[in-house]
């Protein structure tokens, strides 16, 4: 049986290795890697390619002697929130070390989406035919949606935010959190990535710093929802597009989230719910936003051992 080693460099110059023999299973491979760099179980982490920056996943495929760039992107199971009497003394554990910095879970090998029915008043599954994903997304697995994961909704000054800045503060239903991800990432004009929380409630999205004093930097009601981007490949990006305001300005949030799959569903529903309108999903391995003052592309490409992740400026 053959075997096959990958190198895995540290940001503070160190390198270790990793070794497995055939073809093991998506668990064994992240537990692999995790014994390899001293993670403890559950740590999420993600490759990149050291010469030009892309995202590259992980899989048993992948050729021997590969080197990659190792990033820590979090730990197990979320820390509960504190109790609230004690709340003003909290602060936040301080993130994994830079030493560490590693990698995003291991997919399984591709596989295609079966075409599942609609049931009434739900959204369409929005992926059918069209989007390669691991065996865990396919609805009717094994993998169990997150929700508020984040404990986003049992957050006081969270929820005083939404609060002051949400949309349902006089609807009914009130609003309440339905997701949050405080290990996803918000993707910069140019390319850079910047830790971010995500929040989605019963009638908005909300992009938040949660580091040190809390900021929301951006909220999108679901009801202005122009459409959503995905590619068709097993990546953690999803854009969102918003419809221009009454200046005909418009910018998109491009974000990272490993529960991908949950939001793009959970919005559909909502947008659904809340519009009586379908929400377009638009799927292709490569589409344009929003960035600020510019106008980017972003090209998804299928490479050897994952997907290569590309982003361009577009020049008018």
């Amino acid at each position: 049986m053959y075997k096959t080693t990958i190198t895995l460099l540290r940001d503070d110059g160190s390198e270790t290795s990793a070794t497995w023999s055939g073809t093991p299973d998506e668990q064994a491979l992240q537990a692999t890697v995790r014994q390899a760099c001293g993670l403890a179980e559950g740590t999420a982490f993600s490759l990149v390619d050291p010469d030009d920056g892309a995202i590259m996943m992980l899989s048993a495929d992948m050729p021997n002697g590969y080197r990659l760039r190792m990033q820590v992107l979090g730990g197990g199971a979320p820390i509960p929130p504190p109790a609230l009497d004690d709340y003003d003394e909290y602060v936040p554990p301080p993130p994994p070390p830079a030493a560490m910095a590693p990698p995003e879970a291991a997919p399984a090998p591709f596989e295609e989406l079966r075409e599942l029915g609609a049931e009434p008043a739900v959204a369409p599954d929005v992926y059918a035919r069209d989007k390669v994903r691991r065996p865990s997304s396919v609805s009717g697995g094994d993998k169990a949606f997150a929700g508020d994961q984040w404990h986003a909704g049992q957050d006081p000054k969270i929820m005083k935010m939404l609060k002051d800045k949400g949309e349902g503060l006089h609807a009914n239903p009130p609003e309440k959190v339905l997701f949050s991800d405080g290990n996803s990432k918000k993707v910069n004009a140019d390319g850079s990535a910047t830790d971010r929380l995500l929040i989605v409630t019963n009638y908005a999205i909300y992009n938040v710093d949660s580091e040190g004093k809390l900021k929301l930097h951006r909220h999108i009601p679901i009801k202005s929802l122009l459409k959503l981007s995905v590619s068709c490949l097993d990546d953690n990006y999803l854009c969102v597009h918003e419809a221009s305001d009454s200046k005909g300005g418009r910018k998109d949030l491009l974000m990272q989230t490993s529960a991908k799959t949950e939001v793009v569903d959970l919005l559909s529903n909502l947008h659904l719910e809340l519009v009586d309108r379908e929400l377009e999903v638009y799927k292709d391995n490569g589409f344009q936003y929003t960035a600020g003052k510019t106008e980017n592309q972003i090209l998804f490409t299928k490479v050897t051992g994952g997907v290569r992740v590309q982003i361009y400026e577009i020049k008018v």
